[in-house]
């Protein structure tokens, strides 16, 4: 579910401090845009580094990507769990802290995908640090075998030499799948090394 921006809002997000938090939301400028399927989070960047050029050129000095509101949400979880895609995949590209934790103790991965914004996870999962895509294996859990396939390929071939419980993961999913008579994912799982064998 997304949100529209009324004009009064637009006002009062484009005349404050992108970084802080505004009484009575609860919500920085870049959160609340972040929300709203009606808004541009570049119009805001824009407004606040005074020119185009600013934009396009990536720099956003000053502008702290990972502030949360008081959920603990950052722009880009805003955005996974309520705003457009399009928006989100901005944000992912200029945020740097993946591993924040909201008040639900949900990351903006788990958001991307429990909201099935597909090209947003892939997104996320191929520019994430390996070391915090461990966090994926939970992201996933509650997915169908259909949703969770290709992001299990991605995933794979981004983290095996990372994720420490790599193996119980693969068996695991084995076990699942073993039960579903799930068979594609199977051989696939199989193929990667999973061990029918490995006692957990």
């Amino acid at each position: 579910m997304s949100y529209k921006l009324s004009n009064k809002q637009i006002k009062i997000i484009e005349s404050k401090d992108i970084n802080t938090i505004m009484k009575p939301y609860g919500e920085t400028p870049l959160t609340m845009a972040a929300y709203a399927d009606n808004y541009r989070i570049e119009r805001l960047l824009r407004i606040y580094a005074g020119s185009h050029a600013g934009v396009h050129t990536g720099v956003h000095t000053g502008i702290n990507f990972n502030q949360t509101n008081i959920h603990g949400m950052t722009a880009l979880m805003c955005a996974a769990k309520y705003g457009t895609e399009e928006t989100a995949m901005e944000l992912a590209a200029k945020t740097t802290n993946f591993t924040v934790i909201d008040q639900e103790e949900c990351t903006a991965l788990y958001y991307a995908i429990a909201c099935k914004k597909w090209r947003l996870t892939e997104q996320l999962i191929s520019i994430m640090p390996p070391e915090d895509l461990a966090q994926l294996a939970d992201c996933l859990s509650p997915l169908s075998t259909a949703d969770k396939y290709p992001l299990m390929e991605i995933f794979v071939d981004r983290t095996e030499e990372f994720f420490p419980d790599f193996t119980k993961l693969l068996l695991m999913e084995l076990n699942i799948n073993i039960r579903m008579i799930n068979w594609r994912m199977i051989l696939w799982l199989l193929e990667k090394g999973a061990n029918p064998n490995q006692v957990t």
